[in-house]
């Protein structure tokens, strides 16, 4: 993202916790066509919920009501856990990456 967060794949979000919380930096690599000029507004702008159906199965034995069932399928990770990217075009911290979506995805 623009502002140097990534959205992953769900629990992405604890691994970085857990790097935060542990003094480890998270490293992450991928390559610069992977990264985007938007800017997330929370958690939920840009995010896909998956059927609940996939993982909570209802018998008829089990008749559950008013259970409100959300599974997000991806998590943002906020640019200040975020330690290095690592792209194609070398190495860049979160705070650098306005300046790679400023040469690299000019307006035409």
């Amino acid at each position: 993202m623009a502002n140097g967060g990534i959205l992953g794949t769900s629990g992405c979000l604890l691994v970085a916790l857990a790097c935060k919380a542990h003094l480890v930096p998270m490293i992450v690599v991928g390559g610069i066509y992977k990264l985007t000029p938007k800017v997330p507004f929370e958690q939920d702008t840009y995010n896909d919920l998956i059927n609940p159906g996939v993982i909570f199965n209802e018998t008829a034995e089990e008749k559950i009501e008013n259970i409100d069932v959300v599974i997000p399928g991806f998590d943002y990770i906020a640019p200040e856990y975020v330690t290095l990217y690592i792209t194609n075009l070398g190495e860049h911290t979160p705070a650098y990456i306005y300046r790679v979506f400023s040469e690299y995805y000019v307006k035409q």
